[in-house]
């Protein structure tokens, strides 16, 4: 299921709309302009897609191919690169002490204590970044999902 949070018209150029559209992730922003075309009986169809927003990323965060040409990234690296967490930055963290984060590196669940959540990022007790676990309500323990480094 999708959900639309607001769709607010910013634009009439007869015969173009510009429309600002809120959704959840799985929306097919195609299928809305070919739906109010039908219902507007007149048809219509998508010419132009930007998206502004993708999780917590806005276009404030981008980054355009000119600009990234000119920068020296060696130097600029770390104001131009991102955290492969960041994208999960909703997720509850999980920190692990050094027993549970070995067994993490060999794929098995640990029996951390978390906030009950569905899934939660997983850290090292130096805060590196171990992955992305799924809460396995009926054991009580959290298997790993995607296991993305090693614990020190």
């Amino acid at each position: 299921a999708v959900v639309i949070h607001r769709i607010e018209l910013i634009e009439w150029n007869a015969p173009v709309a510009s429309v600002c559209i809120d959704c959840s992730k799985g929306t097919y922003i195609r299928s809305i302009a070919n739906d109010l075309g039908e219902q507007l009986g007149c048809g219509a169809f998508l010419s132009n897609l930007v998206r502004i927003r993708s999780g917590p990323f806005t276009l404030d965060d981008a980054w355009t191919l000119r600009e990234l040409v000119e920068l020296d990234l060696v130097q600029e690296w770390e104001s131009v690169a991102v955290h492969p967490d960041a994208a999960l930055e909703e997720l509850d963290g999980l920190v692990l002490d050094d027993d549970s984060a070995s067994e993490w590196g060999f794929g098995r669940p640990v029996g951390v204590t978390g906030d009950g959540g569905e899934w939660a990022r997983v850290y090292d007790r130096n805060g590196m970044w171990l992955g992305i676990a799924h809460n396995d309500q009926l054991s009580g323990r959290w298997r790993p999902s995607k296991v993305v480094g090693e614990a020190a």
